[in-house]
């Protein structure tokens, strides 16, 4: 990978961490199921389909930029074990 894509990989995990900062305002705000368009830490805009949050950053900030295109939901823990997931439940000793 090269550095240019690690630089937009982690600008992405910012995005993501501010968009999850603000989640629990956003759907107690009636935002849940609508898609933020986020840029520099902070949610541009909501938008009711996720083609038109992307569309909308293209146009403000074009097809360079780096920016976050996410629905608004809850997030969903699911619990994995790690045994059953690499077969270790049927090793035989």
């Amino acid at each position: 990978m090269s550095k240019e894509m690690i630089r937009q990989v982690e600008r992405l995990r910012k995005e993501r961490d501010a968009l999850d900062a603000v989640l629990e305002g956003l759907l107690a705000a009636g935002q849940g199921g609508k898609y933020a368009l986020v840029v520099d830490g902070t949610v541009q805009a909501m938008f009711a389909t996720e083609a038109d949050a992307y569309e909308e950053g293209l146009r403000r900030f074009g097809l360079d930029a780096v920016f976050l295109v996410a629905q608004v939901a809850p997030a969903v823990v699911e619990p994995v074990s790690v045994s059953l997931e690499l077969g270790l439940l049927y090793v035989s000793p």
